[in-house]
């Protein structure tokens, strides 16, 4: 298990899966993947640090400050937390408590780590590496991906970085990254994970 020496992004996926999936199935998804990781207590963890269940509860899944496999772009993965919302929001409709219980968890992370609203980012908008291979995703669905300026003006106005009639957009700072993409080394960190993910199917 990798550990970040930073964060500065925050990534919302959604699931792409029926609102009531156990998490263990996502696990066990991401296990097939190569994209799981065993922490030192051996128990496995998916890609994602966190995950937010239909009726608004917020379960922590990888560690916090570990790295996880979940944006696609491995310089992304060295410096953010992912953020996974249960459902297939390409169909499924965000409904008021989910979006309060993102917006909740995603302030907190916004305030620990000192960053700004525009740090929170949708999965679609930063998966450089896959974008290339002509593999784009729609994660998190359109329909949590139109409630990101919503959810960033809530945390904005919540941490006094914005007033109320400030406009917000999805893009407010695009692609705001530190680090130039460098594809040999997401090549070799890729491989890397498929091994991972053969051990842990072992």
């Amino acid at each position: 298990m990798k550990w970040r020496k930073a964060t500065n992004k925050l990534i919302l996926h959604h699931s792409a899966s029926n609102k009531t999936t156990p998490i263990s199935n996502i696990i066990a998804w991401h296990v097939k993947e190569g994209l799981a990781q065993v922490d030192d207590q051996h128990k496995i963890h998916s890609a994602y640090h966190y995950f937010i269940l239909s009726d608004g509860t917020i379960v922590p899944d990888l560690p916090e400050m570990s790295v996880g496999w979940h944006s696609g772009d491995w310089q992304t993965n060295l410096t953010s937390i992912g953020v996974c919302v249960l459902g297939n929001f390409s169909v499924d409709a965000v409904e008021v408590h989910e979006q309060e219980a993102i917006e909740y968890l995603l302030t907190n992370l916004t305030r620990k780590f000192g960053l700004k609203y525009w740090q929170i980012y949708a999965h679609r908008n930063v998966r450089k590496f896959f974008n290339l291979l002509g593999t784009k995703t729609e994660c998190p669905g359109e329909n949590l991906y139109r409630r990101l300026p919503d959810i960033r003006r809530a945390v904005g106005i919540d941490l006094g970085q914005l007033k109320d009639n400030d406009p917000v957009t999805i893009r407010e700072k695009p692609h705001a990254f530190e680090k130039p993409f460098n594809l040999f080394t997401t090549i070799i960190n890729f491989i890397k994970h498929i091994k991972i993910g053969f051990r842990i199917g072992k």
